[in-house]
């Protein structure tokens, strides 16, 4: 039976000073990568306006330019959000006028007269469930796309929006987007039983956690000779900034999403540490390594396989899965489609399947 798909998360695409985002930044280089995905049949793209961080309309701008839609990619885009990341603070964006510009303007930007998939990237907080259902209805019988998505919406919200929908026979959400991870699985609780109600895929955004799942991010245990070598582990510390530098976790392209929800925390850091230790103690061999049976596996390996073959996702439903590089991508992709974790991994699934309980509040 089929399950979850992959889907490629665009937000690395373009450049944005000071960001993580760098690697796809010019038409030729997204060219290239687009040709990857068609060889590993992963033909959705999931965009925004505001992509890049800090540099909206670029990654449309290049996908565009690549001719990403001519050549057969289904890209999702959600509507642009004005926000000022100095002071947090969050212009109208779900309003008809601005949601008719957003849509304009990514269209002109893509190509397209329409994208499959349009979505509110965040609830607006100045406008109401009801204008914001009422603008998308226009949107939608203008034509402009196929299927609605929300994201980042809580469940007392997205009830409100079904509400109001059946209320006024506006086009009701059809995907459903928001954080989903062995450490992040809140959307159990609510969300995913009231969007299976009503016939919605979920879409599963950050399933390695920005990265934080891959261990990279997490220091070692403290131990009792931490005291006798400070130096060491400031030189250690000092290793691990370097690495991290322009990501998510470090410095002015620190994102708090993602520090704050995992990095500032240490059970976290604990949990993190508790998956390592089982993908170096597991019997499986890793498919990260291009079929190098001799590679254990890897924990973004373990995290991908568990999110497609052992989570609350299912057929229909999709992770949005990043990379930095197209090597890293070829491998990842490779890694999760390796398929349900075996009996011989008992234990690392046991890890997996509790790690939540480590971490939530």
């Amino acid at each position: 039976m089929a399950g979850p798909h992959i889907v490629f998360g665009a937000g690395g695409i373009g450049i944005s000073p000071g960001s993580f985002t760098y690697t796809f930044d010019t038409p030729e280089k997204v060219s290239s990568l687009l040709k990857v995905l068609e060889s590993l049949d992963i033909k959705e793209l999931d965009s925004a306006a505001n992509y890049p961080p800090k540099n909206p309309w670029n990654t449309n701008t290049l996908l565009g330019q690549a001719g990403a839609a001519g050549k057969g990619f289904e890209i999702h885009d959600k509507i642009r959000v004005p926000y000022n990341y100095e002071t947090g603070q969050v212009e109208p964006s779900l309003t008809e006028e601005a949601m008719a510009a957003s849509t304009k303007k990514s269209q002109q930007l893509l190509g397209v007269d329409k994208v499959p998939v349009l979505y509110a990237h965040f609830r607006d907080p100045h406008t109401s469930i009801e204008e914001m259902a009422r603008a998308f209805d226009v949107q939608h019988k203008l034509g402009s796309f196929d299927k609605l998505g929300l994201c980042n919406f809580s469940a007392a919200d997205l009830k409100e929006y079904f509400a109001v929908c059946e209320k006024h026979g506006y086009v009701k959400p059809s995907i459903i987007q928001d954080m989903y991870n062995p450490l992040y699985r809140k959307a159990e609780d609510d969300i995913l039983p009231l969007i299976r109600q009503h016939g919605c895929a979920f879409y599963a955004y950050s399933p390695l956690a920005g990265g934080f799942l891959t261990g990279k991010v997490t220091p070692p245990a403290p131990t009792d000779n931490d005291n006798n070598n400070n130096s060491d582990n400031k030189s250690d510390n000092k290793t691990k900034d370097s690495v991290l530098h322009r990501s998510r976790w470090r410095g002015e392209s620190a994102h708090p999403v993602y520090t704050q929800t995992y990095d500032s925390k240490a059970a976290m850091h604990d949990a993190v540490r508790k998956l390592v230790a089982a993908c170096n103690s597991s019997s499986s061999a890793g498919g990260g390594g291009g079929g190098n049976n001799n590679k254990k596996i890897t924990p973004q390996e373990a995290t991908c396989r568990w999110l497609l073959n052992h989570s609350a996702l299912r057929e229909g439903d999709a992770i949005i899965l990043g990379a930095s590089s197209e090597a890293q991508l070829v491998a990842n992709v490779a890694a999760a489609r390796v398929g349900p974790l075996s009996a011989d991994d008992a234990e690392l699934r046991g890890v997996l399947d509790g790690l939540w309980d480590m971490v939530k509040d």
